[in-house]
């Protein structure tokens, strides 16, 4: 295997406000956070020292109950035994990455996201000897949109789940799976790796538990060795850390006001990733996840089946925290004070609204993580790299305008070129021998004549068919670039946004996430190009 880094003028996946927050570029930056770095770690750790003992107790012991739930005893699991002891000392911190419960992990980026978790976990403890880092795998489990997760794309077709539960996708019961694995076990096939990935898919999916525990098995089983923790917010526990800060989201509406201020200061110069809500919270309930909004009399769920005064909403949320749900600008807030965190991993996107949040940690005086961009990827078979030479195109090539490529494939006219500098040297030569024969006999002049348009009408003849091999050349080469182009970025994105790993393991075996992780750099945000 061969790795280069494509230089970010040549590909950028990230939009501009996350551009000059890695370039450290804004000269007013008050409302943005420091860009994170090896040297930046140490601040964030005094800060995170704060962390309550008591907090870390019940993390640990929500932690082991969500692994135990799903059949995963941790006292006997070596790796995550170890992981979670560190956890229970004071000075343990955790890195973190989350993600939707997508089908069979979805595309590849969030195997990437999750080794990346790991990597950074590891640098910064062999950095920094005194600290204990484990990297910390969060489900989103409350995620609502299911159309996002459902479904998984596998050599060149879509396997889809169909379901109509309703709610956070966590509880999702996998019941109704049973089509889509029996499907999945007969696409991959009967080689070693195949039967390997079975395996784990039949103990992830088959059990009949929810999509949440099917997840955490899942990640357990592929990146368990790394030392990846998978923690679910939806805890009981976890959510009663929080509930203060849910009422006072209910009394003061601060998130809104924040974060608006915030806005009003990004919006001059940049997208606005999101907007808040004056309640960022929904309500979880009977297989629902409800947006919670303001009415005259108090406040509400969007689709009214629920509704509170102002003090009775929060004795509800006193009493019953679990039946409530950050949303994606609140849920940052959420994750930080229920974890020692010192980054946060994440794709352009939720870098782009984590931006947003500077001022909204600072007045609730929670100390603010580093945030680290995941790696991006691009995965060169020998096929696609035999095409590429024949092409006379190099990997950076790959980034440039599809027009610009095509133009010049489509080099004919050159040929053509050549052709006519060719008919004039046939012409010279034929008026050489003209002028020479005539001195010597000029009936032979008239021969001559003829014989050269005889030659020309032949060579014209030639220049057609040459022309029409290469226009017929270039349709093969052109219809060649196309499907290069499709396979690497499919709907016009990185293949790393719509392929699934399956294809890479079952070619490589553990040995493809071994790759990954080792070209996996968490400080350098230009693209990484792997040849096999």
């Amino acid at each position: 295997m061969e790795s280069n880094r494509i230089e970010s003028d040549i590909y950028k996946s990230y939009n501009a406000i996350v551009e000059h927050y890695l370039n450290n570029s804004i000269t007013e930056r008050d409302w943005l956070p420091s860009t994170f770095s090896t040297t930046s770690v140490e601040a964030i750790i005094n800060e995170k020292k704060s962390y309550p003992s008591s907090h870390r107790n019940i993390l640990v012991d929500s932690i082991k109950s969500q692994y135990l739930s799903c059949g995963i005893d941790t006292e006997s699991d070596g790796k995550l035994n170890d992981q979670l002891n560190l956890l229970s000392q004071d000075n343990t911190y955790v890195v973190t990455t989350g993600h939707q419960l997508c089908l069979f992990t979805g595309p590849l980026y969030f195997v990437i996201k999750v080794l990346q978790t790991a990597k950074l976990a590891d640098e910064l403890r062999t950095k920094d000897s005194s600290i204990n880092v484990v990297p910390i795998f969060w489900l989103a489990s409350e995620d609502h949109d299911f159309p996002e997760a459902n479904h998984v794309h596998l050599f060149g077709k879509s396997l889809m789940w169909q379901d109509e539960q309703g709610g956070g996708l966590g509880k999702y019961n996998t019941e109704s799976l049973s089509d889509v694995l029996e499907e999945m076990m007969q696409i991959v096939g009967q080689s070693d790796n195949a039967e390997v990935l079975k395996e784990i898919f039949t103990e992830a999916y088959g059990k009949r538990l929810n999509l949440s525990q099917a997840t955490r098995i899942l990640v357990h089983r592929l990146f368990g060795e790394k030392g990846i923790v998978v923690l679910d917010g939806d805890d009981p526990k976890l959510k009663a850390l929080f509930k203060d800060y849910m009422k006072d989201e209910i009394s003061e509406n601060r998130m809104y006001q924040q974060v608006s201020e915030t806005n009003l200061l990004i919006s001059p110069s940049f997208k606005i990733q999101v907007n808040p809500r004056k309640i960022n919270l929904f309500y979880l309930d009977n297989n629902s996840r409800s947006r919670i909004d303001t009415v005259e009399t108090g406040f509400k769920t969007i689709d009214s089946n629920k509704l509170w005064s102002k003090e009775a909403l929060l004795n509800e949320i006193d009493s019953y925290p679990e039946k409530f749900s950050p949303n994606v600008i609140l849920r940052p807030i959420y994750q930080e004070v229920i974890l020692p965190n010192l980054c946060y991993i994440g794709g352009p996107g939720e870098l782009s609204y984590w931006l947003q949040l500077k001022s909204s940690f600072e007045s609730w005086n929670i100390g603010f993580p580093g945030l680290n961009l995941r790696n991006s990827f691009l995965w060169l078979d020998q096929n696609t790299q035999k095409k590429l030479s024949k092409l006379s195109l190099s990997t950076s090539d790959l980034f440039k305008e599809v027009s610009e490529i095509n133009k010049r494939i489509m080099n004919y006219e050159e040929h053509a070129d050549d052709i006519e500098l060719e008919f004039k040297s046939v012409s010279s030569a034929f008026e050489k021998v003209s002028r020479i024969a005539t001195d010597i006999d000029p009936s032979l002049k008239t021969y001559i004549l003829a014989e050269q348009r005889k030659s020309e009408k032949l060579l014209e003849l030639i220049k057609k068919r040459v022309v029409k091999a290469k226009k017929d050349k270039n349709k093969v080469a052109l219809e060649t670039y196309k499907k290069i182009n499709e396979k690497l970025f499919p709907n016009g994105s990185l293949h790393e946004r719509y392929d699934n790993f399956i294809p890479y393991f079952l070619k490589h075996g553990w040995t493809f996430f071994d790759i990954i992780y080792d070209q996996i750099d968490p400080f350098d945000d230009r693209l990484c190009v792997i040849s096999e």
